[in-house]
């Protein structure tokens, strides 16, 4: 456990014998999980702008259509054009 606390950083390692440990400040093991945390929050930025740029690039289709024989005959009329994934929501109940 106090290994892994020296690695990051937040403990500092006496060589000797015995091997003594000892505890940073508080404020600078708060500055370094800060620091952490920032680099974290950037880089997931950076993902989710990329993400957001890709997704702008694709056309996404949606068709809306109300009523059973209206929905059923939509759905089946479009899976047979359909090159990716279809996702449907209906808000009927399935009859027993």
């Amino acid at each position: 456990m106090l290994k892994k606390l020296v690695e990051k950083g937040f403990v500092e390692l006496q060589p000797g014998n015995p091997t003594l440990f000892r505890a940073l400040e508080p404020i600078e093991v708060v500055g370094k999980i800060q620091k952490d945390v920032l680099g974290r929050i950037r880089e997931f930025v950076t993902l989710v702008e990329k993400v957001k740029v890709e997704r702008r690039k694709r056309v996404q289709h949606v068709w809306v259509s109300r009523g059973r024989w209206a929905g059923r005959a939509e759905s089946e009329s479009s899976s047979m054009v359909l090159k990716e994934n279809c996702y449907c929501f209906s808000s009927l109940r399935a009859n027993p």
